[in-house]
């Protein structure tokens, strides 16, 4: 077993609106929705990565390796 996590996007937001969030609320980023998202293996970036579906579950495609100076 290892810890994997995958980061859509990062914002900013207030305390209070954070505070304020229910389901079915939407964070709005900058962030392409189709842009590559950072996949990290044991807390170090690994891959990068395509958020999609498969088999009726949300899921990560692997598109490539990353190199530990880059950024997303």
């Amino acid at each position: 077993m290892v810890n994997l996590r995958a980061f859509l996007a990062k914002t900013r937001i207030s305390v209070r609106d954070l505070m304020e969030l229910e389901e079915g609320d939407i964070i709005q980023t900058e962030k392409p929705a189709n842009s590559e998202i950072a996949v990290e293996v044991e807390g170090r970036a690994k891959f990068a990565g395509r958020m999609g579906q498969f088999r009726d579950n949300r899921a990560v495609r692997i598109t490539r390796p990353v190199g530990s100076d880059e950024r997303f």
